[in-house]
C-alpha cells in the first residue's frame, strides 16, 4: 500500500508541476483531475494519460480474460483530421506477434473489447493533443 500512495503523489506532483492552461493557471485543477481519475480505478485496471506522441509505455502484464479499452481526447472535434492512434507491441516499437492495433480514430473517445494476456508495450504512435487510455479487466 506504501508503494500505491508513493505512485500516487509521484502522479499528483508531476500533473501540478507540468500545469496545464493559462499562465495564471497553478495546475490545481488538472491534479484534481488526476486525483479523480486514479480514485475511480478498479483492481487491475491500467490508466494512461499523457501529452505527447510517440510514446511507448510499460511493459504491463496483461492478466488472461480479456480487457475493455477505453480511449478519450478531451480536446478533439470529430471535423479533426487529427487521429490518434495507439498499438500494443510485444516488443517497443516492433509489429512482431503478438502486435494488435488498438485505435486509429479522430474521435473524442470510444470503447473497444480486447483479448490479448502477456507482457505487452502499449505504443502512442500518434496523438493530435492530450490522451488519457484506460484498460478495465472483464468480469468474469
Amino acid at each position: 500500500m506504501r508503494r500505491c500512495g508513493a505512485a500516487i503523489a509521484l502522479l499528483l506532483a508531476a500533473a501540478t508541476a507540468g500545469g496545464c492552461g493559462s499562465s495564471s493557471d497553478d495546475g490545481s485543477g488538472e491534479a484534481a483531475k488526476v486525483a479523480r481519475q486514479l480514485k475511480s480505478m478498479h483492481r487491475g485496471e491500467i490508466l494512461i494519460q499523457g501529452l505527447t506522441a510517440p510514446r511507448t509505455v510499460g511493459p504491463y502484464v496483461f492478466k488472461p480474460g480479456g480487457y475493455v479499452f477505453r480511449f478519450e481526447q478531451p480536446g478533439a472535434r470529430e471535423s479533426d483530421q487529427k487521429r490518434l492512434v495507439v498499438a500494443l507491441e510485444s516488443t517497443p516499437r516492433s509489429r512482431a506477434q503478438p502486435y494488435q492495433l488498438l485505435v486509429d480514430s479522430g474521435r473524442g473517445s470510444g470503447t473497444k473489447g480486447v483479448s490479448v494476456s502477456g507482457k505487452l508495450y502499449v505504443h502512442v504512435v500518434r496523438a493530435p493533443g492530450d490522451y488519457v487510455l484506460r484498460f478495465t479487466p472483464k468480469r468474469r
